[in-house]
Order: C-alpha cells, then sequence, then structure tokens
C-alpha cells in the first residue's frame, strides 16, 4: 500500500500535468479533486486550499532546480563535453514543464509563489551565465557567445517544441525535434573541433523519454 507521501506525490503530479498546458486560475477544490482523482474529502486530508496545491507544485519546480545543478568544476575541458548532454536534459525537463501559461498565472494570483520560483529561476540562470563564461575562457566554446541570449533561446525553443500544433503545422514529432535542437545546440556552441565529440554522445534514450511524456501531456 503507498504510504502518505507517495499518495500525496501522485496528486502533485496529476494536477502538475494539467494545469501546465490547461492552467489554474478558474480551478476550484472541487475540480482539483477530479483531476487529480481522488474525493473532495480525500482532498482535503492532504490540501487545506487551492493555494496550498500550487504552492506543492511550486515548491516541487524549486527542489528540480535546486537538485539538478549546471556543472561547477570547470577547470578541464571534459568537463564541459561530457556535462553538456546533462545540461540539456535539465533544461528540457524544466522549461518541458514551468510553461509561460503557469508561471504568467502565478504572479496574477499568487504573487509570492511566483517570487519564489523566479528567485529561483535566476539563480539557476546565474550558474548557467556562469557555465557558458568558463566555457568560453576554456575555449570550448565560441567567443563571441552571449549567454543571456542562449538561456532566453533555449526557454523559447523548447516550449515551442513541446507544443503539439506547432510541431504538427511543421511536419515535426517531439522526438526529431528535440534531437535536432540539441544537435543545433551543440554546432552553435561548440568550437569545430570538440562539437562533434558531443554530437557522438548517445542521447537516444533520454529523448525518446521525453518524447513519451511530451506526447502524453501535450
Amino acid at each position: 500500500m503507498a504510504d502518505k507521501d507517495q499518495i500525496k506525490a501522485e496528486m502533485i503530479q496529476k494536477i502538475q500535468e494539467y494545469i501546465i498546458t490547461k492552467g489554474f486560475a478558474n480551478l476550484k477544490m472541487e475540480d482539483i479533486a477530479k483531476i487529480m482523482t481522488v474525493s473532495r474529502a480525500k482532498l482535503y486530508q492532504y490540501f487545506s486550499s487551492k493555494e496550498e496545491v500550487i504552492a506543492a507544485v511550486v515548491a516541487k519546480y524549486v527542489n528540480f532546480i535546486k537538485t539538478v545543478k549546471v556543472p561547477t568544476e570547470l577547470d578541464e575541458r571534459e568537463t564541459f563535453i561530457k556535462g553538456f548532454p546533462d545540461f540539456f536534459y535539465q533544461n528540457v525537463a524544466l522549461w518541458g514543464t514551468a510553461t509561460d501559461l503557469f508561471i504568467d498565472e502565478l504572479n496574477k494570483n499568487y504573487p509570492n509563489l511566483y517570487l519564489y520560483i523566479s528567485t529561483q529561476l535566476k539563480e539557476r540562470n546565474r550558474q548557467i551565465e556562469v557555465f557558458f563564461e568558463a566555457g568560453k575562457n576554456k575555449g570550448v566554446f565560441y567567443k563571441h557567445l552571449n549567454s543571456k541570449l542562449l538561456i532566453l533561446q533555449d526557454r523559447v525553443m523548447i516550449t515551442k517544441l513541446i507544443n503539439r500544433n506547432y510541431l504538427f503545422e511543421n511536419g515535426l514529432n517531439h522526438e526529431q525535434a528535440l534531437k535536432d535542437y540539441f544537435l543545433l545546440l551543440v554546432s552553435e556552441i561548440f568550437v569545430p573541433e570538440l562539437s562533434e565529440e558531443v554530437m557522438k554522445i548517445d542521447m537516444h534514450e533520454r529523448i525518446q523519454h521525453f518524447a513519451i511524456k511530451f506526447n502524453r501531456i501535450y
């Protein structure tokens, strides 16, 4: 039998998958209970209010941001080569679920929760800038790279590449689009003598995992 923490985690997962595509502004507690496939009585055993539900979703995002750190051991060129696929994987996981719709509704309805998650995102962006600047100094990345624009590009592109309508209109699917975007990033960021080495890293299993997940949610 599942324990209380596992049951709660499953409830949060169900509501998260709903609100990232449809939003939460108009949801009432009875709606949330239906989405979580539990009774209202069961819902209130775990959450006393809608804000508490949304706070739990935000806490899940923040925990992810804190757990999957941007590479910080930046003394060796090998660190950038081996660490970049993980870095890409984390960005897809983050921006594939922290949608603009979710972030915008947080800002409008729960500014305290918006501030909490935006503070963590800003810190992650700061770490990413350090990562890119160190790579430029090591001769791993192109010297002309603008780290702030790369961060913005990732957010915009990943958001587009999980949008089923956009993919359909352009004859794409999640798996191929994410694979091609990874290769595009590598050629855009790494100097030529290293880009081929990064492109040889097998990303199939990870990208397929996201393709299955995004096909189910979106």
